[in-house]
Formats: structure tokens, sequence, C-alpha cells
């Protein structure tokens, strides 16, 4: 699979702008033991997946099937490890000695509407 998707890399890489390709095709990595078939992709994180999945997909899969000489189902992963919100460390609990820090708005209280000067700009 490996072989197929750099075909498809050399391709995409003429066809499209390089920020575009470096951004979203090259973070791809081709799944090893994917299904006879089938060329699975795993993304990054989700933000890179969507954004593939409704921009790049179907021109990926017809490279992929003219490099091959048939036809191939794509199918597009979150690469294990990614960081998802079902997946993320769960929050600690604070200790009960640790008192709780309010944070402070940065906000400067005396400038409000209510003090605020109507007259001609500078």
């Amino acid at each position: 699979m490996q072989n197929l998707w750099d075909a498809c890399l050399r391709r995409l890489e003429q066809e499209l702008p390089a920020q575009q390709f470096n951004t979203w095709i090259r973070p791809l990595a081709p799944e090893s033991g994917a299904p006879d078939g089938w060329l699975i992709l795993s993304a990054p994180n989700r933000f890179v997946l969507e954004l593939v999945r409704e921009r790049f997909a179907s021109r990926i899969e017809r490279l992929a099937a003219e490099a091959c000489g048939r036809e191939l189902g794509l199918r597009l992963v979150l690469a294990r490890g990614a960081e998802t919100p079902a997946r993320s460390a769960p929050a600690t609990a604070r200790p009960a000695s640790e008192p709780v820090v309010q944070e402070r708005s940065r906000l400067t209280r005396g400038l409000s509407f209510d003090s605020f000067v109507t007259q001609k700009a500078n």
C-alpha cells in the first residue's frame, strides 16, 4: 500500500498548491494490513480527517484506482493515539486543601459605557 500511496502523493503534489498539499495531504499515512481492494489512510487529528473527507477523498480514490489499475475503496480513519475528546486524559481532582483561585478580569472597571464620552474624534 505504501507504493500506491506514494504514487498518489506524487500526483497530488503536482495538482495542489504546496501549502494545501503540506497541510492536508502530507500528514496522511497508509494503514498496513488493509483488506484487499481498500486504501486506508490515517489522519493525525479529526480536523484533518474531516477536511480531507470533504475536499479530497474522491480525488484520492480516483488516483488510487488509476495507480492500481482497478477500483479501490478509500477509508479515512483517525490515527491511533490521536487525541480525541473521548480518549483525552481525565481531569484530575484538586486536593481539598488546595484553595480555589478565581481569575481576575483583565478589564479596567473604569472603562465602561457609563463613562464613555461622545465627542469629535481626534
